[in-house]
């Protein structure tokens, strides 16, 4: 699990409460803006997400919630967006400008806790996580969404932290409200801990490293530089920002696991990538 956050910058979530298609951006809702939206996926490091409160109700009243959440800033643009139906093209225009704008946004960014639901995607994802999103919103009622697919089924239930772009993966009602809690008073847990998603995967791997051995920081606040490498697919990383050291290099190596069914619903057998490290001081 570790080093498996999946590298992103911006984020645009649509609220979208009805249950959602293995592909969101199939839904009719957003017909008309998938080239645009595809376009600044790859041009801004960027993610759709759509979102829903837990217990999601089937309503089609509009106009419905968008949030675009820019991680290395920590800020976002909040506004209203008009789903598209058989007679109407969508109005996502505030959505996508602030989805393409330049950084920072208009707003520093409140904490957000992202459940990943999407049964659609993998049924692992609603049976694992929508429990949790529901434990969550007891404590944190405005910050908990269920969303559509992380990555990373086979972590479930996995959630993304906003804005600092945190992913945690096998949580369930009892650890996640321990680990969240953790996280928001700035101790993220290296034993849930998949990564950050504004830091390189080998950077990610090394932050955990430290994380374990030198004790509780926020992750998202850590930096690591990349050396030469020290021999095939094997890096020095020095992780800096933590309480504990200065700078502290991590041996990271990268390995690949063989062929295996990695989700509930898996068709076919897949490599994974995951990392070894070692604390060199």
């Amino acid at each position: 699990m570790v080093a498996t956050a999946p590298p992103t910058q911006r984020w645009l979530l649509l609220e979208v409460p009805r249950a959602w298609p293995d592909k969101i951006l199939k839904s009719p809702e957003v017909a008309g803006w998938v080239p645009q939206l595809n376009a600044i996926v790859q041009s801004r490091s960027g993610r759709v997400l759509f979102i829903r409160r837990p217990g999601r109700s089937e309503s089609h009243e509009a106009p419905r919630a968008f949030v675009v959440v820019d991680a290395l800033s920590r800020t976002q643009t909040a506004g209203t967006w008009l789903p598209g139906t058989a007679s109407r093209p969508a109005d996502l225009r505030a959505a996508v400008a602030a989805f393409d704008a330049d950084v920072p946004l208009t707003d520093p960014s409140p904490a957000r806790l992202l459940v990943c639901a999407h049964g659609m995607h993998d049924q692992c994802c609603a049976v694992r996580g929508r429990p949790v999103a529901s434990v969550l919103a007891q404590t944190w009622p405005t910050e908990v969404w269920e969303c559509s697919h992380l990555g990373g089924d086979r972590f479930g239930a996995n959630i993304l932290v906003l804005p600092d772009g945190t992913y945690f993966g096998r949580l369930d009602d009892i650890s996640g409200p321990k680990v969240i809690a953790k996280h928001l008073a700035g101790q993220s847990d290296p034993q849930f801990l998949r990564g950050v998603t504004t830091q390189d995967p080998r950077v990610q791997a090394a932050v955990t490293e430290v994380l374990r051995t030198r004790g509780p920081a926020p992750a998202y606040l850590l930096r690591g530089r990349i050396d030469n490498g020290a021999g095939a697919h094997t890096w020095t990383v020095s992780v800096t920002g933590h309480p504990h050291g200065a700078e502290i290099p991590v041996l990271v190596r990268r390995r690949v696991d063989p062929p295996a069914r990695r989700a509930c619903l898996a068709t076919e057998d897949k490599v994974a990538v995951t990392f070894e490290t070692r604390l060199l001081t």
